[in-house]
């Protein structure tokens, strides 16, 4: 991720915190005068409802603040709670110290406020740091884990050639860390620019690189059968991919390692997309439409994040015939008919850092249109017989 996109991400992240701890510090204000109107001292008051918010911002802090983490369940959630609540603790603690400070010489609001302020900083800094850092980058945590030992990636690239250059490093820097074998190939679609070159260039400098060409450029359903092909020779167990635009960032793929544990496939979405509006509708509409006419349920069918098990893309690779924007609908919705456990991860979507969008021409909209009525058929045919054969 390059430094001005990460500046930005932090701005927006101390913009929620903001926001969150602005409604917790009102919470806070009424769980006081509701203690004080019941006999509590005004130290006691403001040491029950700093902490009583606190719950409530645990919860917001992780679906709302630091929603980009990886989801937890269980002990691990647990875990993540206790850590905050310790942090809490330490917050009051400063809280009340604060307001003992200041509140003789000024009312209950105020001493409310400065106290307030003084903590959430400190609160941020903990949650930051401490509380919820580890959810982002748990590398090693992954590494440890049994079931899986190697990964192949690939890039399905159109005229992405400057994206790359900067991209590639990142990726296999990121999956070195990984401490397992990998690959990773780059499905160079027929670019008119120096995609090929480029490529080349990086696979003669990174061992682990390889490049698949395509003569000419046969679109994005082609270039990711070629990418799953790919994945599949190098005997890896498991097989994932992301656009080579640069608009996401590799470690969005800690997540997906821990949720892969106990499901067959892991989609990415887009927690917030960082395209134009005009491209936002349209995406939004031909996703409800593709749930609408294949029958499945995801939240962001075009993400171009995806995990799979080896198994998985062995079961869907023969049946993918999806053209154009097709394809991802296609394969979810294969995978849910089929059986497979999906789940899904929040990640995050930055601006393209140079380069154009492809996608959005009148001859590739009808042609994908025209071919998810298509697949609309194919598929529901092979339910029906299915159903037949038991």
């Amino acid at each position: 991720m390059t430094t001005s996109s990460r500046k930005l991400s932090q701005a927006k992240r101390l913009m929620k915190f903001a926001a969150v701890g602005g409604f917790c510090l009102l919470l806070q204000l009424f769980v006081l005068k509701l203690a004080k109107s019941h006999g509590s001292s005004p130290f006691a008051a403001d040491a029950i409802g700093f902490f009583s918010s606190a719950q409530i911002n645990f919860v917001l802090s992780y679906q709302f603040t630091w929603r980009d983490t990886a989801r937890l369940r269980g002990q691990a959630l647990l875990r993540k709670y206790l850590t905050f609540i310790g942090a809490a603790s330490l917050s009051t603690i400063i809280n009340a110290s604060v307001f003992a400070a200041v509140q003789p010489s000024t009312n209950d609001l105020m001493g409310v406020v400065f106290a307030g302020f003084t903590s959430m900083g400190f609160t941020f800094l903990m949650n930051h740091f401490v509380v919820f850092r580890g959810s982002r980058r748990p590398v090693a945590q992954v590494r440890e884990r049994v079931g899986f030992d190697s990964i192949a990636w690939f890039l399905p690239a159109y005229s992405e050639a400057a994206n790359l250059q900067e991209f590639v490093p990142e990726i296999v820097s990121f999956l070195r860390s990984l401490g397992w074998p990998f690959s990773l190939t780059i499905v160079n679609d027929g670019s008119p620019d120096n995609t090929a070159e480029v490529s080349e260039e990086l696979a003669s400098r990174y061992s682990e690189v390889q490049v698949k060409h395509h003569a000419v450029n046969l679109g994005y359903s082609a270039a990711l059968r070629t990418g799953l092909a790919a994945g599949l020779e190098t005997g890896h167990s498991l097989i994932g991919f992301c656009d080579a635009d640069h608009q996401f960032r590799i470690d969005s793929l800690v997540p997906m390692l821990q949720e892969i544990e106990e499901a067959d496939l892991v989609l990415g979405f887009r927690i917030k997309r960082a395209d134009g509006f005009k491209r936002y509708l349209m995406g939004r509409g031909w996703h409800h439409l593709n749930c609408l006419l294949l029958d499945y349920r995801t939240r962001d069918t075009d993400c171009g994040f995806k995990l799979f098990r080896r198994e998985v893309v062995e079961s869907l690779l023969p049946r993918l015939s999806g053209e154009y924007a097709t394809i991802s609908p296609e394969l979810i919705a294969r995978a849910q008919h089929q059986g497979f456990a999906t789940s899904q991860v929040g990640v995050e979507h930055y601006p393209r850092p140079t380069g154009k969008q492809s996608g959005a021409s009148l001859r590739v909209i009808v042609g994908s249109f025209k071919c998810l009525l298509k697949t609309r058929q194919t598929i529901r045919k092979e339910v029906r017989d299915a159903g037949a054969r038991h």
